[in-house]
């Protein structure tokens, strides 16, 4: 044969062979890619099982890891390699490259079986809940919202989806978000569809303040609960709610003429509230009559309708005490 024609052929016989080599390579490397490191994460899970947790500084997840993106080399859209490295990052508690990966995953094609959905859902409520404790509100929605579209049985991100619309004073946004909640009995849900049907209802700045006056209320702060009161109906003044607040502070700091003037609100806001009427004549008596007198009528009169007759007689009696233009009143009764 001549020279060159065997030249020939063996050239040609050469890159047969690294090309068909290449191409049988690339399929079993693949797969074999994908078994060495699932066997490296089973490794790491019997070897470092009696860990306080799975870490990237544990050597075995450090080489599954790294066979695994080897893998990545070979095909970058390989389902099935992505899901192995979604999973083991999660595994890991290296959160934000296993949100990226499941990512990745879902983009290549992959589907949320319960497994993935349960180990995407704790991968984005970490991540939206830190994103939430570093006060960036927008950023933490991003991970809840895309969490509720992924799956929207997912009661957890419905819950924060709604609080962070609520905190950022978007009500009407919110709205709709409590009252799925609620339909669904989620925990806290009742309290959060109140509070945003009542910033809708008189504004946020008016809800809000009024929603700290009632936490330093009941902290026992009356003065600074007053205060709170006050501002949410200077913020919107058809508010009865906090009128009436307003009206109940200043008769426990005995300053009647101030509750008289808010319970004339409440009365004119609401005219078939029977007990906005009752504490404003408990406050026009106390103007009249003086605190100690007025309260110890009122008091005498309402155990009278008890049927506590012994005790309201001894609580007339100190009201007329107290007050002798209350004798004849406190005589008749």
């Amino acid at each position: 044969m001549p020279r060159f024609r065997l030249v020939l052929c063996l050239c040609c016989l050469c890159l047969v062979s690294v090309f068909g080599l290449g191409a049988a390579q690339s399929v079993t490397t693949a797969r074999d890619v994908l078994a060495r490191a699932q066997q490296l994460a089973d490794d790491a899970r019997v070897r470092y099982r009696d860990s306080d947790s799975f870490s990237i500084d544990q050597e075995l997840w450090r080489e599954a890891i790294a066979v695994g993106e080897r893998g990545l080399e070979l095909d970058p859209n390989d389902p099935d390699i992505l899901r192995f490295l979604a999973e083991t990052h999660t595994s890991i508690d290296w959160h934000i490259r296993a949100w990226d990966y499941w990512l990745r995953y879902l983009n290549a094609g992959g589907s949320l079986d319960r497994e993935a959905r349960a180990q995407l859902a704790g991968v984005g409520a970490e991540l939206g809940y830190a994103r939430y404790q570093a006060g960036d509100l927008a950023g933490a929605l991003g991970y809840y919202e895309r969490l509720y579209d992924l799956n929207p049985d997912d009661t957890d991100a419905l819950r924060w989806i709604g609080r962070i619309y609520f905190e950022r004073g978007e009500p009407a946004t919110a709205l709709p978000y409590w009252r799925e909640a609620a339909a669904r009995d989620a925990e806290g849900a009742d309290y959060y569809l109140r509070r945003t049907e009542q910033q809708i209802a008189v504004g946020v700045n008016a809800s809000d303040t009024f929603h700290q006056g009632i936490a330093a209320y009941h902290a026992g702060e009356l003065e600074a609960a007053l205060g709170h009161f006050e501002r949410a109906t200077r913020y919107n003044d058809s508010f009865a709610e906090a009128f009436a607040w307003t009206g109940r502070v200043n008769l426990e700091l005995s300053r009647p003429a101030a509750a008289v003037s808010a319970w004339q609100q409440v009365v004119a806001l609401t005219p078939s509230d029977d007990g906005a009427r009752y504490f404003l004549d408990v406050a026009e008596a106390q103007c009249d009559w003086g605190v100690d007198a007025a309260t110890a009528f009122y008091d005498g009169l309402s155990r009278y309708n008890e049927g506590r007759i012994a005790e309201a007689s001894e609580r007339f009696a100190e009201a007329a005490q107290a007050n002798l233009q209350l004798y004849d009143i406190v005589s008749s009764a």
